[in-house]
Order: C-alpha cells, then sequence, then structure tokens
C-alpha cells in the first residue's frame, strides 16, 4: 500500500492538478481513477480472509509435503475461486450467472463482438491492441461500470467516457501497470434477455503468442475458470493457428466435459460468400484434426458501421442458439466447489500414482532377489536393502491423505460459510454429494454437522 501512496505523490508532482490544461485530459482522468482506486470501500468479509488466509499460509506448507502435484495450476485456481468470492461479495447479480470467457488474439475483434450486442456499446475497439483491463459483462437497465481496485479489492465508479479511454494506446507511458490500479472491471449494460438474462461474459485482453506477456497471461487467467469459451478468430487469417490451438488446449476447452468452445470467424463483412464457405469448412477440419470438440462456427459481422444481418454462415449451432442454450441460471456452488474439488483430486491422484509406483520397484528388488537364488556378498545385499528403504521411505499413503483431506476440509469449511453469509443456494443434490463425501471418509457425524450449517 505504502508504494502506492508514493506513485501517487509522484503522480501530483507531476502533473501538478491546478496546472492541467485541456492538452493534459488524459493525465486529470488517470490521477482521478488512482484516487477512486485509493479510497475504494474494502470488501470485508471474515470468510474470504480466512481462504486468503489458508492461500498464503497453509497451502504453500502443504505443498512443501507434497512436490509431485506442485505447478502454478492448483494455486491459480484457488486464487481464481477467491477472486471469484470478492466479485460476488461486491455484485450479488453474479451469484446466478454463467459466465462465459471471449478470447482471442490481438486484433480479432473480441470488444466488438461483444458491443455487437450493446446498446450503445462502449468497449473500446481498435485495430491496435486495445483491451488492458479484464472485463464482467451482465445485462442491467442502463449502462454502469465499477472497477475492483487491485489495491485493496474494493469498488469504485468509473464513468463510461474514461472506461472507453482504457485502452493500451491511452495509457502507453505511463511507468507502472495499470493492473497495479484496476484488477478488473465489473458493467452493467442493456442487452437481450433472451440471450443474457442469466449470462455474464468476460472481455480479455488479446492472446498474441510472443506479445506482451501479461496480456497473453491476464487471458490465461481469467479464461480459465469460464463455463465455457468463445474463441474470435479474424476471417482473413484463413485459418486457426497452432499457437491458438495450444492455447485453447492448455485451458481444457473442447476436451474436458462442461468446458464447451465455440468459434466465431469475426469480420465475415469482408470475403466473398464462397471464401466463407471455403473458410468454415477449414475450421472445423483443423478444430477435428486437433481433437477439439466443438459447439459451433459462426462466420460474423460484430462492425458496429454494419447495419445488416450480422450471422453470415454457421456450423453446427448458431451463435444466437449458442448463447441461448447457455442462458440458464448457474449452479454456483457446484462450480466453486468442483473447482476446489479438482485442485485437490489432482493431489490425491499423485499421492495414489506415487504409491503404487514404489509398490512396483519394491516388488521388482524383492523378485530380482529370490530369482537369483545367490547371496553375492554382504555389501551387495546390504546395497539392495538401502535401495528399498531409500524408495519405500516417507509418509504412509494414508497418512499424505489425510494431510490431503484437511487443507481441502479447511478450504470447503470457509467456501461453505460464505456461500451461507451471501444466501447462495444449495440444492438436495448438492447436500447429498456434501453428505456422501463424510460417508466416504467415514465421517458421518462431521457430515451432518456440515449439511446443518448449509441447511440454516
Amino acid at each position: 500500500m505504502e508504494w502506492f501512496r508514493r506513485l501517487w505523490m509522484w503522480f501530483k508532482r507531476r502533473f501538478n492538478m491546478e496546472r492541467i490544461e485541456d492538452g493534459t485530459t488524459k493525465h486529470r482522468e488517470i490521477l482521478e481513477i488512482i484516487n477512486s482506486a485509493l479510497n475504494a470501500k474494502p470488501v470485508e468479509n471474515e470468510h474470504i480472509a480466512k481462504f486468503h488466509g489458508l492461500i498464503e499460509k497453509d497451502f504453500p506448507e502443504f505443498c512443501d509435503k507434497e512436490p509431485e502435484q506442485n505447478d502454478a495450476k492448483p494455486l491459480k485456481i484457488l486464487q481464481h475461486i477467491e477472486r471469484e468470492m470478492r466479485d460476488i461479495a461486491v455484485s450479488s447479480s453474479l451469484q446466478t450467472k454463467t459466465v462465459g470467457a471471449i478470447g482471442g488474439g490481438f486484433s480479432s475483434g473480441k470488444s466488438a463482438f461483444l458491443n455487437s450486442f450493446i446498446d450503445n456499446g462502449f468497449l473500446a475497439v481498435g485495430i491496435k491492441p486495445v483491451t488492458a483491463i479484464p472485463t464482467y459483462l451482465m445485462i442491467g437497465e442502463r449502462s454502469e461500470i465499477e472497477g475492483i481496485s487491485a489495491i485493496n479489492d474494493g469498488h469504485f465508479n468509473i464513468p463510461i467516457e474514461t472506461y472507453k479511454k482504457l485502452s493500451h494506446d491511452f495509457l502507453d507511458g505511463l511507468e507502472f501497470n495499470p493492473r497495479n490500479i484496476i484488477s478488473h472491471a465489473i458493467a452493467l449494460a442493456p442487452m437481450k434477455e433472451e440471450y443474457f438474462e442469466n449470462l455474464c461474459l468476460i472481455d480479455t485482453p488479446g492472446y498474441n503468442p510472443g506479445g506482451a506477456k501479461k496480456d497473453s497471461a491476464t487471458a490465461l487467467e481469467y479464461i480459465q475458470g469460464a463455463d465455457f469459451l468463445i474463441w474470435i478468430i479474424d476471417i482473413k487469417s484463413g485459418t486457426i493457428s497452432k499457437p491458438d490451438l495450444d492455447f485453447i488446449k492448455e485451458l481444457n476447452f473442447g476436451k474436458e466435459a462442461g468446458k464447451p468452445l465455440y468459434i466465431i470467424a469475426n469480420k465475415a463483412e469482408l470475403p466473398k460468400p464462397s471464401d466463407i464457405e471455403i473458410t468454415l469448412d477449414k475450421f472445423e477440419e483443423t478444430l477435428n484434426d486437433a481433437g477439439l470438440h466443438f459447439e459451433g462456427i459462426s462466420a460474423y459481422c460484430s462492425s458496429s458501421a454494419f447495419k445488416g444481418e450480422r450471422l453470415f454462415k454457421h456450423r453446427k449451432t448458431d451463435i444466437y442458439e449458442f448463447l441461448s442454450n447457455h442462458n440458464k441460471p448457474s449452479k454456483l456452488y457446484s462450480s466453486l466447489k468442483g473447482k476446489l474439488d479438482a485442485v485437490f483430486q489432482g493431489y490425491k491422484d499423485a499421492i495414489k500414482k506415487d504409491d503404487e509406483e514404489k509398490d512396483h520397484f519394491l516388488k521388482l528388488i524383492r523378485n530380482i532377489q529370490l530369482e537369483s537364488g545367490l547371496r553375492v556378498g554382504e555389501r551387495v545385499d546390504k546395497a539392495w536393502d538401502e535401495l528399498r528403504n531409500y524408495i519405500g521411505n516417507g509418509k504412509r499413503r494414508d497418512d499424505r491423505l489425510k494431510e490431503v483431506e484437511k487443507i481441502n476440509s479447511a478450504f470447503e469449511e470457509c467456501l461453505n460459510a460464505f456461500c451461507k453469509e451471501m444466501d447462495i443456494k444449495i440444492t438436495r443434490v448438492e447436500m447429498r454429494k456434501v453428505e456422501d463425501k463424510g460417508l466416504k471418509r467415514g465421517d458421518n457425524k462431521n457430515a451432518k454437522k456440515k449439511l446443518k450449517k448449509l441447511r440454516k
């Protein structure tokens, strides 16, 4: 926090508010955003604070004991769950929304695509990299935007005209990353209920291999937690690039059940109709060859200047039907709980695999000793014993699994308490799953306690 205070003082010295004239309006607006972020009222929730504490202290300690699964992905998923909890605390309407991510390369037309569904679209668009701040977009009676402070997770209003300017060009030349001020934004806008009543779409920075790493990392961070992905490709490219395919595969869309993928061939007003057909055929063939299941492809025009029918051609399901099919209230508890369970299931699987490998090698050593039928000397026998002890060294499988259950339960208790406080509904099926999990652990009493708390 102190470094941000120093940044604020630097801005005030460099761009004295009293001396700002019309030509430096940009700096005035940046100063106002910094001021708003600094003074934003933080979200205070004891369950989120406890969840954060588990991420910062208990989880790293647990990871030190279980190095087999220590990549960045589990931590990022936990951080994503925490961010979802904070966003729900700020905007309760997120509770009921199914979340879809809009991804694609620089200048593929992601923001323009979203603007095509908004009355008087306000998302910044351009031929250069534009989107700098990830934005959650939901239906609302009027257009309004709240920024989420990266300093204290508080929320503050961003004027529409200022938000339109929060592009890479506008922020060029600053001596800091804008996401150190605004982590993301939540926007409301008038849209058609038949497609968006229960949807929330995330506008992400463009992904570009070899380009700005922070943009690609931000895109990855926000896309991976979505319920579905709409990937935007400039139809003029004529193909789906390998980096695009690799990026989609890394996020597991189009591969896992429950992670639908949809493709938009954007700027469809430019090529001839016959060329559109050829390109869609090529897109379909490329996706099939890559082993990616997709729910549909639409040749679509996002341009605000275009006044005709935006949907030109499609394969399988068209984009309107796709949006309508997913326009359903989310099972928020199932979504959050599923992500949490997936983190620790990975550790359980790794422990079981490690245990099976140890058993395999111990049996192999015993068989070699037995099959030799000879004693080849005390030194060799001692070496075999040392090797066997080395492989069998460490905690037993059951003890390691108990450690996983312990930290998993700690996170789960925070999540359950948060959901109860925020009045997030838990279905009978979800309650039964909690009870079944307790019974499998031989913890019937604990499971009943959890159910009692959730039902209150």
